[in-house]
Protein backbone atom coordinates (compact mmCIF):
# COMPACT_ATOMS: atom_id res chain seq x y z
CA UNK A 1 0.00 0.00 0.00
CA UNK A 2 2.81 2.33 0.64
CA UNK A 3 4.64 1.70 -2.43
CA UNK A 4 1.17 2.38 -4.31
CA UNK A 5 0.82 5.68 -2.92
CA UNK A 6 4.63 6.81 -3.29
CA UNK A 7 3.81 5.76 -6.60
CA UNK A 8 0.75 7.60 -7.15
CA UNK A 9 2.33 10.85 -5.58
CA UNK A 10 4.84 10.96 -8.17
CA UNK A 11 2.60 10.27 -10.26
CA UNK A 12 0.54 13.62 -9.83
CA UNK A 13 2.96 15.84 -9.13
CA UNK A 14 3.95 19.02 -11.64
CA UNK A 15 6.50 17.49 -14.30
CA UNK A 16 8.70 20.45 -16.03
CA UNK A 17 10.06 18.58 -19.47
CA UNK A 18 12.94 19.84 -21.38
CA UNK A 19 11.00 22.90 -23.11
CA UNK A 20 10.12 24.41 -19.85
CA UNK A 21 6.90 23.23 -19.77
CA UNK A 22 4.75 22.16 -17.30
CA UNK A 23 1.81 19.28 -17.17
CA UNK A 24 0.38 16.44 -14.85
CA UNK A 25 -0.12 13.03 -14.88
CA UNK A 26 -3.21 11.15 -13.67
CA UNK A 27 -5.62 8.20 -13.99
CA UNK A 28 -8.58 9.14 -14.69
CA UNK A 29 -11.72 7.21 -12.86
CA UNK A 30 -12.43 4.49 -14.18
CA UNK A 31 -15.77 4.04 -12.40
CA UNK A 32 -18.81 5.16 -13.35
CA UNK A 33 -20.42 8.42 -11.63
CA UNK A 34 -17.73 9.03 -9.77
CA UNK A 35 -15.47 12.33 -9.67
CA UNK A 36 -12.42 11.53 -7.91
CA UNK A 37 -11.70 15.00 -6.34
CA UNK A 38 -8.56 13.68 -3.97
CA UNK A 39 -5.76 12.50 -6.68
CA UNK A 40 -5.21 16.35 -6.85
CA UNK A 41 -3.69 18.33 -4.31
CA UNK A 42 -5.98 21.49 -2.69
CA UNK A 43 -5.32 24.70 -5.14
CA UNK A 44 -6.77 28.00 -5.49
CA UNK A 45 -7.10 30.15 -8.64
CA UNK A 46 -7.20 34.23 -9.02
CA UNK A 47 -10.79 33.78 -11.02
CA UNK A 48 -14.19 33.15 -10.56
CA UNK A 49 -14.81 29.74 -11.49
CA UNK A 50 -18.21 28.70 -10.60
CA UNK A 51 -19.29 24.95 -9.98
CA UNK A 52 -22.72 23.94 -11.90
CA UNK A 53 -22.12 20.60 -12.06
CA UNK A 54 -22.76 16.71 -11.02
CA UNK A 55 -21.89 16.25 -7.26
CA UNK A 56 -22.42 12.48 -7.02
CA UNK A 57 -22.29 12.11 -3.54
CA UNK A 58 -20.23 14.76 -2.28
CA UNK A 59 -20.93 16.93 0.98
CA UNK A 60 -17.67 18.21 1.12
CA UNK A 61 -17.72 21.41 -1.17
CA UNK A 62 -14.28 19.75 -2.77
CA UNK A 63 -14.70 21.89 -5.55
CA UNK A 64 -14.02 25.00 -3.53
CA UNK A 65 -10.39 23.12 -2.93
CA UNK A 66 -9.77 22.13 -6.68
CA UNK A 67 -9.71 25.20 -8.33
CA UNK A 68 -13.44 26.30 -8.10
CA UNK A 69 -14.47 29.41 -6.45
CA UNK A 70 -18.32 29.22 -5.90
CA UNK A 71 -20.31 26.44 -5.91
CA UNK A 72 -24.25 26.77 -7.61
CA UNK A 73 -25.66 23.07 -7.23
CA UNK A 74 -25.71 22.23 -3.54
CA UNK A 75 -25.27 19.02 -2.02
CA UNK A 76 -25.34 17.46 1.48
CA UNK A 77 -25.04 20.38 4.48
CA UNK A 78 -23.94 23.17 2.25
CA UNK A 79 -27.19 25.10 3.13
CA UNK A 80 -26.20 25.79 6.13
CA UNK A 81 -22.06 25.75 5.69
CA UNK A 82 -21.14 27.33 2.14
CA UNK A 83 -20.00 30.75 2.84
CA UNK A 84 -21.74 33.78 1.15
CA UNK A 85 -18.61 34.21 -0.78
CA UNK A 86 -19.04 30.69 -1.98
CA UNK A 87 -22.40 30.79 -3.71
CA UNK A 88 -23.77 31.24 -6.92
CA UNK A 89 -27.06 30.02 -9.03
CA UNK A 90 -28.57 30.15 -12.10
CA UNK A 91 -31.61 32.35 -11.55
CA UNK A 92 -34.14 30.39 -13.95
CA UNK A 93 -37.60 31.29 -15.66
CA UNK A 94 -37.57 34.40 -14.73
CA UNK A 95 -40.03 35.03 -18.13
CA UNK A 96 -41.89 31.80 -18.09
CA UNK A 97 -43.82 31.11 -15.27
CA UNK A 98 -45.86 27.59 -14.99
CA UNK A 99 -49.07 28.37 -13.99
CA UNK A 100 -51.90 31.34 -14.17
CA UNK A 101 -52.36 32.58 -17.56
CA UNK A 102 -49.42 32.57 -20.17
CA UNK A 103 -47.97 35.84 -20.45
CA UNK A 104 -47.16 37.47 -24.35
CA UNK A 105 -43.53 37.86 -23.03
CA UNK A 106 -43.39 33.87 -21.87
CA UNK A 107 -44.76 32.54 -25.10
CA UNK A 108 -41.60 30.60 -27.59
CA UNK A 109 -42.19 32.72 -30.85
CA UNK A 110 -44.12 35.98 -29.97
CA UNK A 111 -41.83 37.19 -26.92
CA UNK A 112 -44.11 39.95 -26.51
CA UNK A 113 -43.36 42.71 -24.03
CA UNK A 114 -46.51 44.18 -24.53
CA UNK A 115 -49.60 42.98 -22.77
CA UNK A 116 -48.10 41.81 -20.06
CA UNK A 117 -49.35 41.33 -16.56
CA UNK A 118 -46.89 43.44 -14.02
CA UNK A 119 -48.36 42.82 -10.98
CA UNK A 120 -48.20 38.88 -11.60
CA UNK A 121 -45.11 38.58 -12.34
CA UNK A 122 -44.07 40.33 -9.80
CA UNK A 123 -45.61 38.07 -7.58
CA UNK A 124 -44.39 35.33 -9.35
CA UNK A 125 -40.48 36.89 -8.99
CA UNK A 126 -41.47 37.35 -5.67
CA UNK A 127 -42.36 33.39 -5.21
CA UNK A 128 -39.12 32.69 -7.13
CA UNK A 129 -37.27 34.63 -4.57
CA UNK A 130 -38.28 32.67 -1.72
CA UNK A 131 -37.54 29.65 -3.44
CA UNK A 132 -33.94 30.42 -3.76
CA UNK A 133 -33.77 32.10 -0.58
CA UNK A 134 -34.88 29.24 1.27
CA UNK A 135 -31.33 26.98 -0.37
CA UNK A 136 -29.55 28.74 2.90
CA UNK A 137 -30.43 29.08 6.64
CA UNK A 138 -29.34 32.66 7.02
CA UNK A 139 -32.02 34.00 4.31
CA UNK A 140 -35.07 30.97 5.14
CA UNK A 141 -38.11 32.78 4.77
CA UNK A 142 -36.75 35.81 4.07
CA UNK A 143 -37.63 36.40 1.06
CA UNK A 144 -34.13 37.68 -0.22
CA UNK A 145 -31.55 35.08 -2.03
CA UNK A 146 -28.36 35.55 -0.59
CA UNK A 147 -25.62 34.67 -3.20
CA UNK A 148 -22.58 36.38 -4.33
CA UNK A 149 -23.09 35.37 -8.39
CA UNK A 150 -26.60 35.44 -9.46
CA UNK A 151 -26.88 34.64 -13.18
CA UNK A 152 -30.42 35.30 -14.18
CA UNK A 153 -32.00 32.84 -17.45
CA UNK A 154 -34.56 34.83 -19.16
CA UNK A 155 -34.02 33.90 -22.71
CA UNK A 156 -37.31 35.62 -23.96
CA UNK A 157 -36.61 38.33 -26.72
CA UNK A 158 -36.96 38.23 -30.57
CA UNK A 159 -33.31 38.82 -31.75
CA UNK A 160 -33.12 40.01 -34.92
CA UNK A 161 -35.33 42.40 -36.79
CA UNK A 162 -36.78 40.05 -39.19
CA UNK A 163 -38.01 37.54 -36.19
CA UNK A 164 -39.68 41.09 -34.51
CA UNK A 165 -41.53 41.81 -37.84
CA UNK A 166 -42.92 38.67 -38.18
CA UNK A 167 -44.97 39.14 -34.95
CA UNK A 168 -46.54 42.65 -36.46
CA UNK A 169 -49.23 40.94 -37.51
CA UNK A 170 -49.77 38.42 -34.61
CA UNK A 171 -53.37 39.59 -33.06
CA UNK A 172 -52.05 38.83 -29.46
CA UNK A 173 -50.06 42.37 -30.45
CA UNK A 174 -52.22 45.43 -29.67
CA UNK A 175 -53.23 47.42 -32.37
CA UNK A 176 -51.58 50.52 -31.53
CA UNK A 177 -48.60 49.08 -32.37
CA UNK A 178 -49.09 46.92 -35.38
CA UNK A 179 -50.56 49.66 -37.10
CA UNK A 180 -46.86 51.45 -36.80
CA UNK A 181 -44.40 51.87 -40.00
CA UNK A 182 -42.11 49.08 -39.37
CA UNK A 183 -39.13 51.10 -38.73
CA UNK A 184 -41.60 52.87 -35.40
CA UNK A 185 -42.11 48.92 -34.73
CA UNK A 186 -38.75 47.96 -34.48
CA UNK A 187 -37.49 51.04 -32.46
CA UNK A 188 -41.22 50.53 -29.90
CA UNK A 189 -39.86 46.42 -29.44
CA UNK A 190 -36.96 47.16 -28.51
CA UNK A 191 -37.37 49.73 -26.33
CA UNK A 192 -40.18 47.38 -24.77
CA UNK A 193 -38.06 44.64 -24.40
CA UNK A 194 -34.90 46.11 -22.62
CA UNK A 195 -37.59 47.88 -19.68
CA UNK A 196 -39.55 44.72 -19.57
CA UNK A 197 -36.16 42.59 -19.27
CA UNK A 198 -34.70 45.15 -16.82
CA UNK A 199 -37.54 45.13 -14.85
CA UNK A 200 -36.89 42.04 -13.40
CA UNK A 201 -33.39 43.15 -12.13
CA UNK A 202 -34.99 45.74 -10.70
CA UNK A 203 -37.56 43.63 -8.77
CA UNK A 204 -35.09 41.82 -6.78
CA UNK A 205 -32.39 44.34 -5.73
CA UNK A 206 -35.94 46.39 -4.47
CA UNK A 207 -36.43 43.31 -2.65
CA UNK A 208 -33.11 44.38 -0.85
CA UNK A 209 -30.86 42.11 -2.56
CA UNK A 210 -27.02 42.62 -1.12
CA UNK A 211 -24.93 45.24 -2.30
CA UNK A 212 -22.25 42.67 -2.91
CA UNK A 213 -24.32 40.37 -4.97
CA UNK A 214 -23.19 40.64 -8.58
CA UNK A 215 -25.35 40.28 -11.55
CA UNK A 216 -25.00 38.50 -15.35
CA UNK A 217 -27.30 37.19 -17.50
CA UNK A 218 -27.06 33.41 -19.29
CA UNK A 219 -26.04 35.04 -23.19
CA UNK A 220 -27.60 38.25 -22.90
CA UNK A 221 -24.61 39.54 -23.66
CA UNK A 222 -23.18 42.38 -26.74
CA UNK A 223 -22.17 38.83 -29.11
CA UNK A 224 -24.12 35.99 -28.30
CA UNK A 225 -22.59 32.81 -28.81
CA UNK A 226 -24.72 30.67 -30.99
CA UNK A 227 -24.35 28.19 -33.98
CA UNK A 228 -24.70 30.40 -36.10
CA UNK A 229 -21.63 32.42 -34.83
CA UNK A 230 -19.83 29.01 -35.05
CA UNK A 231 -20.91 29.08 -38.83
CA UNK A 232 -20.39 32.02 -40.14
CA UNK A 233 -17.83 33.82 -38.15
CA UNK A 234 -15.73 34.93 -41.29
CA UNK A 235 -19.51 36.69 -42.32
CA UNK A 236 -17.47 39.79 -40.52
CA UNK A 237 -13.50 40.67 -40.62
CA UNK A 238 -12.19 40.76 -37.28
CA UNK A 239 -12.05 44.59 -37.37
CA UNK A 240 -15.73 44.98 -38.57
CA UNK A 241 -16.64 42.31 -35.24
CA UNK A 242 -15.34 44.83 -33.07
CA UNK A 243 -16.02 48.14 -34.21
CA UNK A 244 -19.44 47.29 -36.81
CA UNK A 245 -22.29 48.89 -34.67
CA UNK A 246 -25.30 46.59 -36.13
CA UNK A 247 -23.24 43.89 -35.19
CA UNK A 248 -24.13 43.53 -30.88
CA UNK A 249 -27.63 42.48 -29.83
CA UNK A 250 -29.32 45.59 -29.35
CA UNK A 251 -30.74 44.09 -25.74
CA UNK A 252 -26.97 45.63 -24.79
CA UNK A 253 -27.23 48.88 -26.64
CA UNK A 254 -28.27 52.21 -25.76
CA UNK A 255 -30.59 52.76 -28.49
CA UNK A 256 -29.99 56.54 -28.33
CA UNK A 257 -26.68 56.62 -28.52
CA UNK A 258 -25.99 53.08 -30.00
CA UNK A 259 -22.97 52.15 -27.41
CA UNK A 260 -23.18 49.72 -24.74
CA UNK A 261 -25.96 50.98 -22.77
CA UNK A 262 -29.30 50.88 -21.85
CA UNK A 263 -31.65 50.10 -18.61
CA UNK A 264 -30.80 46.13 -18.40
CA UNK A 265 -27.14 45.92 -19.87
CA UNK A 266 -26.44 49.17 -17.03
CA UNK A 267 -27.32 46.66 -14.29
CA UNK A 268 -24.76 43.86 -15.12
CA UNK A 269 -22.34 43.47 -13.18
CA UNK A 270 -20.43 40.47 -15.37
CA UNK A 271 -21.34 39.16 -18.66
CA UNK A 272 -21.83 35.29 -19.19
CA UNK A 273 -21.70 34.09 -23.15
CA UNK A 274 -23.01 30.87 -23.78
CA UNK A 275 -20.02 28.50 -25.29
CA UNK A 276 -21.74 25.59 -26.48
CA UNK A 277 -19.97 23.11 -28.50
CA UNK A 278 -22.38 22.39 -31.13
CA UNK A 279 -20.27 19.82 -33.55
CA UNK A 280 -18.59 16.56 -32.17
CA UNK A 281 -14.74 17.02 -32.82
CA UNK A 282 -15.01 14.14 -35.26
CA UNK A 283 -17.41 16.09 -37.69
CA UNK A 284 -16.06 18.48 -40.54
CA UNK A 285 -16.86 21.17 -38.09
CA UNK A 286 -15.81 20.16 -34.92
CA UNK A 287 -12.09 21.12 -34.76
CA UNK A 288 -13.09 24.83 -34.44
CA UNK A 289 -14.26 24.28 -31.29
CA UNK A 290 -11.44 26.18 -29.38
CA UNK A 291 -11.29 29.48 -31.59
CA UNK A 292 -15.06 29.62 -31.25
CA UNK A 293 -14.84 29.38 -27.38
CA UNK A 294 -12.02 32.19 -27.69
CA UNK A 295 -13.98 34.50 -30.02
CA UNK A 296 -17.23 34.54 -27.79
CA UNK A 297 -14.71 35.77 -25.06
CA UNK A 298 -12.48 37.99 -27.21
CA UNK A 299 -15.09 39.85 -29.28
CA UNK A 300 -17.66 40.94 -26.29
CA UNK A 301 -14.25 42.18 -24.33
CA UNK A 302 -14.15 44.39 -27.38
CA UNK A 303 -17.18 45.64 -26.38
CA UNK A 304 -17.77 45.80 -22.91
CA UNK A 305 -15.04 46.14 -20.12
CA UNK A 306 -17.34 44.03 -17.55
CA UNK A 307 -16.08 40.85 -16.65
CA UNK A 308 -16.45 37.93 -19.32
CA UNK A 309 -17.89 34.73 -17.56
CA UNK A 310 -18.20 32.54 -20.46
CA UNK A 311 -20.83 29.25 -19.62
CA UNK A 312 -18.71 26.02 -20.48
CA UNK A 313 -20.39 22.29 -21.14
CA UNK A 314 -18.37 18.76 -20.59
CA UNK A 315 -21.12 17.82 -23.53
CA UNK A 316 -22.36 18.47 -27.00
CA UNK A 317 -24.97 20.13 -27.69
CA UNK A 318 -27.84 18.06 -27.80
CA UNK A 319 -29.49 20.01 -30.65
CA UNK A 320 -27.32 18.05 -33.21
CA UNK A 321 -26.44 15.24 -31.14
CA UNK A 322 -29.68 14.22 -29.26
CA UNK A 323 -27.55 11.71 -26.94
CA UNK A 324 -25.07 14.62 -25.64
CA UNK A 325 -22.11 12.62 -24.99
CA UNK A 326 -18.77 13.95 -23.06
CA UNK A 327 -16.41 16.07 -25.13
CA UNK A 328 -13.10 14.44 -25.66
CA UNK A 329 -10.94 14.34 -22.65
CA UNK A 330 -8.30 17.01 -24.52
CA UNK A 331 -11.11 19.85 -25.36
CA UNK A 332 -11.81 19.55 -21.89
CA UNK A 333 -8.37 20.62 -20.57
CA UNK A 334 -7.90 23.14 -23.58
CA UNK A 335 -11.55 24.65 -22.22
CA UNK A 336 -10.41 24.67 -18.75
CA UNK A 337 -6.64 27.19 -19.47
CA UNK A 338 -7.35 28.95 -22.78
CA UNK A 339 -10.22 31.05 -21.64
CA UNK A 340 -8.13 32.80 -19.54
CA UNK A 341 -5.30 33.66 -21.75
CA UNK A 342 -7.81 35.40 -24.06
CA UNK A 343 -8.85 38.31 -21.08
CA UNK A 344 -11.99 35.96 -18.93
CA UNK A 345 -11.86 36.72 -15.70
CA UNK A 346 -13.84 32.95 -14.89
CA UNK A 347 -15.78 30.03 -16.32
CA UNK A 348 -19.31 29.00 -15.22
CA UNK A 349 -19.21 24.89 -15.68
CA UNK A 350 -22.58 24.32 -16.09
CA UNK A 351 -24.17 20.88 -16.66
CA UNK A 352 -27.78 19.70 -16.86
CA UNK A 353 -28.87 17.32 -13.96
CA UNK A 354 -29.31 14.02 -15.08
CA UNK A 355 -29.83 10.09 -13.83
CA UNK A 356 -27.28 8.97 -16.76
CA UNK A 357 -25.11 6.53 -15.65
CA UNK A 358 -21.54 7.78 -16.66
CA UNK A 359 -18.24 7.88 -16.39
CA UNK A 360 -16.84 11.24 -15.25
CA UNK A 361 -13.26 11.23 -16.44
CA UNK A 362 -14.15 14.41 -18.63
CA UNK A 363 -14.15 16.07 -15.31
CA UNK A 364 -11.61 15.52 -14.71
CA UNK A 365 -9.86 16.23 -16.92
CA UNK A 366 -11.14 19.58 -17.02
CA UNK A 367 -10.13 20.00 -12.93
CA UNK A 368 -6.60 18.79 -14.29
CA UNK A 369 -6.37 22.16 -16.39
CA UNK A 370 -7.35 24.34 -13.65
CA UNK A 371 -5.01 22.73 -11.22
CA UNK A 372 -2.04 23.42 -14.07
CA UNK A 373 -2.94 26.45 -14.67
CA UNK A 374 -2.75 26.91 -10.83
CA UNK A 375 0.77 26.23 -10.78
CA UNK A 376 1.51 29.68 -12.86
CA UNK A 377 -1.11 31.58 -10.98
CA UNK A 378 1.29 34.85 -10.27
CA UNK A 379 1.16 35.25 -13.71
CA UNK A 380 -2.77 36.52 -13.49
CA UNK A 381 -1.84 37.74 -10.55
CA UNK A 382 -0.88 42.27 -10.22
CA UNK A 383 -0.16 43.77 -13.70
CA UNK A 384 0.14 41.80 -16.86
CA UNK A 385 0.17 41.80 -20.13
CA UNK A 386 -2.69 39.30 -22.43
CA UNK A 387 -0.53 38.41 -25.62
CA UNK A 388 -2.91 37.78 -28.68
CA UNK A 389 -1.14 37.22 -31.48
CA UNK A 390 -4.10 36.50 -34.12
CA UNK A 391 -7.47 37.14 -32.96
CA UNK A 392 -9.62 33.63 -32.72
CA UNK A 393 -12.21 34.49 -35.58
CA UNK A 394 -9.01 34.42 -37.86
CA UNK A 395 -7.57 30.89 -36.26
CA UNK A 396 -11.21 29.82 -37.39
CA UNK A 397 -10.61 31.02 -40.93
CA UNK A 398 -6.85 30.21 -41.00
CA UNK A 399 -7.35 26.65 -39.28
CA UNK A 400 -4.11 26.57 -37.58
CA UNK A 401 -2.47 26.05 -33.97
CA UNK A 402 -3.67 28.33 -31.70
CA UNK A 403 -1.32 30.13 -28.56
CA UNK A 404 -1.57 32.54 -26.54
CA UNK A 405 0.44 34.32 -23.70
CA UNK A 406 0.58 36.40 -20.44
CA UNK A 407 3.26 38.65 -19.81
CA UNK A 408 4.26 39.43 -16.37
CA UNK A 409 7.73 41.24 -15.51
CA UNK A 410 10.64 39.39 -17.74
CA UNK A 411 8.41 36.24 -17.71
CA UNK A 412 5.94 35.15 -20.13
CA UNK A 413 3.77 31.95 -19.86
CA UNK A 414 2.35 30.07 -23.15
CA UNK A 415 -0.22 27.88 -23.86
CA UNK A 416 -0.54 26.67 -27.18
CA UNK A 417 -2.94 23.93 -29.08
CA UNK A 418 -3.42 22.47 -32.44
CA UNK A 419 -7.07 21.61 -32.79
CA UNK A 420 -6.23 20.01 -36.58
CA UNK A 421 -3.67 17.34 -35.53
CA UNK A 422 -3.65 14.00 -35.23
CA UNK A 423 -3.50 11.99 -32.13
CA UNK A 424 0.50 11.23 -32.34
CA UNK A 425 1.24 14.12 -34.51
CA UNK A 426 4.56 15.94 -33.42
CA UNK A 427 4.78 19.93 -34.36
CA UNK A 428 6.85 22.69 -33.65
CA UNK A 429 5.40 26.23 -32.62
CA UNK A 430 7.27 29.44 -33.26
CA UNK A 431 5.61 31.61 -30.74
CA UNK A 432 7.42 35.43 -30.56
CA UNK A 433 6.83 38.66 -27.98
CA UNK A 434 8.99 41.92 -28.38
CA UNK A 435 11.73 40.36 -30.57
CA UNK A 436 12.33 37.02 -28.79
CA UNK A 437 11.06 33.80 -30.28
CA UNK A 438 11.14 30.63 -28.77
CA UNK A 439 10.03 27.34 -30.79
CA UNK A 440 8.32 25.03 -28.43
CA UNK A 441 7.03 21.51 -29.35
CA UNK A 442 3.67 20.20 -29.49
CA UNK A 443 2.31 16.53 -29.08
CA UNK A 444 -0.90 15.58 -30.93
CA UNK A 445 -3.82 17.68 -29.26
CA UNK A 446 -2.26 17.97 -25.95
CA UNK A 447 -2.16 21.80 -24.52
CA UNK A 448 0.84 22.99 -23.95
CA UNK A 449 1.63 25.60 -21.00
CA UNK A 450 5.09 26.46 -21.22
CA UNK A 451 7.00 29.60 -19.06
CA UNK A 452 10.12 31.28 -20.25
CA UNK A 453 12.05 34.40 -19.30
CA UNK A 454 11.83 36.19 -22.52
CA UNK A 455 14.75 38.40 -21.88
CA UNK A 456 17.26 35.87 -22.74
CA UNK A 457 18.59 35.29 -26.31
CA UNK A 458 15.99 34.13 -28.74
CA UNK A 459 16.30 30.18 -30.15
CA UNK A 460 16.13 32.42 -33.40
CA UNK A 461 17.33 36.23 -34.79
CA UNK A 462 15.00 37.33 -36.91
CA UNK A 463 16.57 39.18 -40.33
CA UNK A 464 12.99 40.33 -41.45
CA UNK A 465 10.65 42.71 -40.04
CA UNK A 466 8.21 45.61 -40.05
CA UNK A 467 5.96 44.21 -42.73
CA UNK A 468 4.10 47.26 -44.01
CA UNK A 469 1.22 46.85 -47.56
CA UNK A 470 -0.63 49.02 -49.02
CA UNK A 471 -3.28 50.08 -50.60
CA UNK A 472 -5.48 47.95 -48.62
CA UNK A 473 -7.85 47.01 -49.52
CA UNK A 474 -6.63 46.48 -53.26
CA UNK A 475 -7.71 46.29 -57.16
CA UNK A 476 -4.70 45.31 -58.94
CA UNK A 477 -1.48 46.20 -57.68
CA UNK A 478 -0.11 45.46 -54.18
CA UNK A 479 3.07 47.09 -52.93
CA UNK A 480 4.44 45.74 -49.61
CA UNK A 481 8.29 46.94 -47.86
CA UNK A 482 9.94 45.45 -44.97
CA UNK A 483 13.21 45.52 -43.35
CA UNK A 484 15.91 42.80 -43.91
CA UNK A 485 19.24 42.77 -41.81
CA UNK A 486 21.42 40.66 -44.30
CA UNK A 487 21.59 39.33 -47.82
CA UNK A 488 19.65 35.94 -47.44
CA UNK A 489 16.94 33.93 -49.84
CA UNK A 490 13.67 34.86 -48.91
CA UNK A 491 10.10 34.32 -50.89
CA UNK A 492 6.82 36.49 -51.14
CA UNK A 493 3.63 33.70 -50.46
CA UNK A 494 0.08 34.76 -51.62
CA UNK A 495 -2.44 32.22 -48.85
CA UNK A 496 -6.43 32.93 -49.34
CA UNK A 497 -8.84 32.25 -46.84
CA UNK A 498 -8.18 28.47 -47.09
CA UNK A 499 -5.02 28.05 -46.28
CA UNK A 500 -3.93 27.35 -49.98
CA UNK A 501 -0.48 29.00 -51.55
CA UNK A 502 -1.67 31.26 -54.39
CA UNK A 503 1.82 32.06 -55.59
CA UNK A 504 5.19 32.16 -54.27
CA UNK A 505 7.77 34.31 -55.59
CA UNK A 506 11.52 34.12 -54.68
CA UNK A 507 13.51 36.57 -54.24
CA UNK A 508 17.13 37.79 -52.37
CA UNK A 509 17.59 40.32 -49.92
CA UNK A 510 19.69 43.30 -49.25
CA UNK A 511 20.35 45.19 -45.95
CA UNK A 512 17.37 47.40 -45.28
CA UNK A 513 14.05 48.92 -46.59
CA UNK A 514 13.11 46.44 -49.32
CA UNK A 515 10.17 47.68 -51.31
CA UNK A 516 8.33 45.27 -54.35
CA UNK A 517 4.85 45.17 -56.20
CA UNK A 518 2.60 42.63 -56.91
CA UNK A 519 0.15 42.37 -59.29
CA UNK A 520 -3.59 41.50 -58.13
CA UNK A 521 -5.37 41.59 -61.02
CA UNK A 522 -5.94 37.64 -61.34
CA UNK A 523 -7.65 37.43 -57.94
CA UNK A 524 -10.58 37.35 -56.77
CA UNK A 525 -11.93 39.51 -54.81
CA UNK A 526 -12.14 38.20 -50.79
CA UNK A 527 -9.62 37.97 -47.94
CA UNK A 528 -5.47 37.18 -48.61
CA UNK A 529 -2.43 36.93 -46.72
CA UNK A 530 1.23 38.36 -47.86
CA UNK A 531 3.53 36.02 -45.91
CA UNK A 532 7.26 36.90 -46.43
CA UNK A 533 9.58 34.15 -45.35
CA UNK A 534 13.25 33.18 -44.91
CA UNK A 535 15.79 32.32 -42.46
CA UNK A 536 13.40 30.74 -40.00
CA UNK A 537 11.57 34.11 -39.97
CA UNK A 538 7.55 34.52 -40.86
CA UNK A 539 6.30 38.02 -41.54
CA UNK A 540 2.41 38.39 -42.41
CA UNK A 541 0.02 40.88 -43.13
CA UNK A 542 -3.66 40.32 -43.83
CA UNK A 543 -5.18 42.39 -47.10
CA UNK A 544 -8.40 42.37 -49.16
CA UNK A 545 -8.92 42.23 -52.58
CA UNK A 546 -11.81 44.33 -54.15
CA UNK A 547 -12.88 44.88 -57.77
Amino acid sequence: MKIFLISLLVLLQTVVVSQNCTTSAFRPVTRNNVIEWDKFPAFTLPFKVIYNGARLGDTQSKPLSHGFSHIAFLSGNEGNTLAFNNRATLYNALATPNYGVPQPWSIRNLESPWGNDLPFYRSYWDNLSQTYANSFSDSFNSGVPKFNLLCFDIERMLDTDLEILRIKTDSRVPEQYRSLPDAEFLKQYKIAIQSLYAESVKHLRAKGLSAQTLIGSYSDVPIRGSFLNWLDMTRYTWQEWKTNPEVPLYLTRDLQTGKMGGPFYDQMDFLTPSTYYFYNYNSPLGKEYLSYLLFTIEVNQAWSDKDIVPFIWLKYHNEFNPTTPFIAPFMAEASAIFPFFSGAKGIWLWDEPTDRNDNYAVYEHFVNGLYRLSQHKDMFEGAHELVIPQAARDHYELRNPIWRGVAKGNQILIAAHNPYAEENQLDSLLVTYKGWSKKIALRGRETALCRFDWTTPSDFFFKLSDLKIYPNPVENKLQFEYLSFDNIEAASQIIDANGRLIAEEKMQTGNGKMTKKIDTTTLPPGVYFLNIVGDNARLTQKFYVTK
